[in-house]
């Protein structure tokens, strides 16, 4: 190898503060993957600046500070995906539901991961790696973060463009939970083979995400609105249709005793449809257990439930045996928060697992 390019790989790792052997094959592949990504996908980046531009107006690239190693504040990029001065309304809060600040391309780039790709230019400059914990605003650190135990642990390495609790849970997953699985990664963060086998799994991942992504959307514009002619209906929110899954009441006076009141049809991150063979009782308000189950058919499959307060807003007749319940619906904990956005409305990039 040339001395120049020697003194510069030199340079690269140090700036990036790895010492030992693997954490400067770490360094070293950070570095190449991104140049190479960087080359591979202009046309890409191209064609997303473009749409951003002509869809949502400037500025096409959003500059926020974040924290980084050791809490240092950095500038990362992203393309755009929110109004403009959408940070002003949000301040130390997640997207949640505010999710109308989304600009018309920016659910499709946020669902996609595609809105992160400047990032690699992050990872070029040192400011961050390929694989580890995301990185956090300061305002959010300080007003969700702080009290965390061991969340601190993340500041012990440069942020990253790839977090497993990114890619494998809902944007809406509570902190507490993300960081048990940041700090997971963490221990790991040193393995060569570790980080190709995440930017390996991420890539898998992210190009499934593009396809669906594409073949939804053209489904729903193309064959369903101008074909079929099943114009779509604007809804606050996607109804999610489910399979397996089951709706219980909890009995009074028993907490651990459920039974059950009918088969759970949709969901919304608001309310669920549940289809039963009797009336609700009215007024309605009891703890309700969501069931789910998963696996392939013939196989062993998973049950995957969370807890919810519910109110009754709406009841339908369809027959003299058939009842469908429209509730209303407040998970009872954060972890029952994690579990509906995760394995009943399917949030994740990764899809449930």
């Amino acid at each position: 190898m040339p001395k120049g390019r020697r003194r510069w790989i030199s340079r690269v790792v140090r700036a990036r503060g790895y010492s030992t052997p693997p954490g400067i094959c770490c360094a070293i592949f950070d570095v190449t993957l991104a140049a190479l990504l960087l080359a591979l996908t202009s046309p890409l980046l191209i064609a997303i600046a473009l749409l951003v531009w002509l869809r949502s107006g400037r500025p096409v690239i959003y500059k926020g500070t974040r924290l980084g190693l050791h809490k240092k504040p950095f500038t990362m990029y992203k393309f755009r995906t929110l109004v403009p001065d959408a940070d002003k309304i949000i301040g130390s809060d997640l997207l949640g539901d505010k999710r109308h600040l989304l600009t018309p391309v920016g659910k499709f780039l946020r669902d996609t991961c595609l809105d992160e790709l400047p990032q690699l230019i992050n990872v070029l400059k040192g400011d961050m790696r390929f694989v580890g914990p995301r990185p956090i605003r300061p305002e959010v650190y300080e007003e969700r973060c702080r009290q965390i135990p061991d969340y601190e642990k993340r500041f012990a390495i440069r942020p990253a463009l790839i977090g497993m609790s990114q890619l494998f849970t809902p944007h809406s997953t509570p902190k507490r939970i993300r960081s048990l699985i940041d700090n997971e990664a963490i221990r790991k963060n040193e393995s060569l083979l570790w980080n190709v086998y995440m930017v390996v799994v991420a890539g898998a991942v992210i190009v499934a995400a593009i396809f669906r992504g594409i073949v939804t959307r053209f489904y729903r514009s193309v064959i369903a609105d101008m074909i079929l002619g099943r114009f779509s209906e604007k809804r606050r929110w996607e109804r999610i249709a489910l399979g397996s899954a089951s709706a219980y009441v909890m009995e009074e006076g028993s907490p651990k005793v459920f039974k059950r009141i009918g088969k759970l049809v949709d969901i919304n991150p608001e309310a669920f449809m549940v289809i039963s063979d009797r009336p609700a009782e009215t007024p309605f308000a009891h703890v309700v257990k969501l069931e789910i189950q998963y696996g392939a058919a013939g196989a062993r499959r998973k049950a995957k439930w969370a807890l919810v307060e519910c109110e009754l807003v709406r009841q339908n007749q369809r027959d003299e045996n058939t009842f469908e319940w429209v509730l209303e619906y407040t998970p009872t904990s954060p972890l029952n928060f994690y579990m509906i956005h995760q394995y009943f409305l399917r949030e994740s990039v990764a899809g449930p697992c």
